[in-house]
């Protein structure tokens, strides 16, 4: 079986423009106020005090015994803030929360928001065919893979899958080669890495990208899928024909893409 889908599409992907129905209400505390997609604003703070602003979406009818697989998502470089309010500004990308996908596959979302000082990665600029990840993770991201352990130890969480776009898809390909044990399966849409450390990345991915995209250029998609597939791992990658940065509507729009993500496993 080809390890390696490539997969070019010029017609019969719509844009995501409308989620269509959003799961019923999750249970929880009552005192919790949910937004118009189901999601909860907490505030995760870590031993020395820092604070990071996240939603999160709990299944309805959670239940303590049973497991759930959850999905980080991580927003790009335009919904930095402190208001815990613009990590869903592209509807689509909150397709995790939507009825259709929790009445298959019910599970939890989680999607920090990312200080307008900070990164997910340590990239300096979008638009170079050729990124080198530094040693240490930026804060936002330090902090996010703290508040995923938090969440691992507040709920029964199973399989992690790590989702996100431009820049949260440079915090995803970061994700999978600092905690290649943790990840199950992940989605990075026009978002770059370094191909260097491949090697260290075991998740299966999807990753997309806009062939016209002049924000992060393509090249950065393609040649860490080119050196996944040399070393025999699991990849797919499409790219849009004709689109920009904007690839993530195209994405979240698979209608594939849920039911792929959550067969994922480890190894």
């Amino acid at each position: 079986m080809d390890r390696r889908e490539f997969l070019v599409r010029s017609a019969g992907v719509a844009a995501a423009g409308g989620l269509g129905a959003v799961a019923a209400q999750p249970a929880g505390a009552a005192d919790e106020v949910r937004d118009e997609l189901g999601f909860v604003p907490r505030v995760f703070t870590d031993a020395a005090g820092k604070k990071l602003p996240y939603r999160l979406f709990l299944p309805h009818d959670l239940k303590a015994d049973q497991e759930y697989p959850l999905v980080l998502f991580l927003h790009g470089a335009g919904e930095r803030g402190v208001g815990n309010d613009l990590q869903f500004k592209h509807k689509s990308c909150a397709v995790w929360a939507t009825e259709a996908v929790q009445k298959k596959s019910p599970c939890l979302v989680v999607a920090p928001q990312c200080p307008e000082d900070d990164k997910w990665t340590g990239v300096e600029r979008w638009d170079i065919p050729v990124y080198r990840q530094p040693a240490k993770p930026t804060e936002a991201l330090r902090m996010t893979m703290e508040l995923v352990g938090a969440l691992r130890k507040e709920y029964r969480v199973g399989a992690l899958y790590a989702t996100g776009l431009s820049m949260g898809g440079y915090g995803i390909w970061e994700l999978l080669n600092r905690q290649p044990e943790w990840w199950s399966g992940a989605v990075a849409i026009c978002g770059g890495a370094d191909e260097t450390l491949a090697p260290k990345v075991r998740a299966p991915v999807w990753a997309f990208h806009g062939a016209q995209d002049t924000v992060v250029l393509p090249e950065q998609s393609r040649r860490m899928t080119d050196a996944l597939i040399k070393l025999g791992r699991r990849i797919k990658y499409t790219e849009y024909p004709g689109v920009g940065h904007n690839s993530w509507d195209k994405a979240f729009g698979e209608p594939d893409l849920p039911e792929w993500l959550f067969a994922q496993r480890k190894g």
